[in-house]
């Protein structure tokens, strides 16, 4: 939850910066990166056992970070990065479970076309509703977990 509130309360920053100042490179890399991230299947069938696409991963990854690359702040930009990657190890685990299907194409559709339209109010809340979506697949995924006992040598 911590990690999730951190990245939705810093990247509503980033995002509404990177509106205001993305120029026209910003947007063709967004449309860009989106197209590539469309065309890529989420998940690969490795003797039907069904896994995330390393390809569609790191293409999911670049298309949130482009959305942010437009702002000024570079260290914004790196912390969102971190975030992104820390979130992305319960995602990756929560993938595996048993969860309601979502149209993840339309999210990041509706996503990018107001990002590309300079709605600043619109794609933050499109973005905090896409993460959120995340979140409670993350909760019914891990509720109920027992926390691993460490160790001690």
């Amino acid at each position: 939850d911590d990690l999730h509130s951190m990245r939705c309360w810093l990247e509503e920053r980033a995002l509404r910066e990177s509106i205001a100042a993305g120029d026209q490179a910003w947007e063709e890399r967004i449309v860009l990166v989106h197209h590539r991230l469309r065309r890529l299947p989420r998940t690969i069938d490795e003797d039907a056992g069904v896994h995330s696409n390393p390809e569609w991963e790191r293409m999911h990854r670049l298309f949130h970070m482009s959305l942010l690359a437009g702002g000024p702040s570079r260290t914004l930009l790196q912390f969102c990065g971190q975030l992104h990657d820390r979130l992305n190890r319960y995602r990756s685990v929560a993938a595996t479970g048993r969860h309601e299907v979502r149209d993840w194409k339309a999210e990041h559709d509706a996503i990018a076309e107001a990002v590309i339209d300079r709605q600043p109010d619109l794609a933050v809340k499109l973005l905090i509703e896409h993460y959120s979506k995340t979140g409670k697949i993350l909760h019914g995924t891990f509720e109920g977990a027992q926390p691993v006992e460490q160790k001690r040598p």
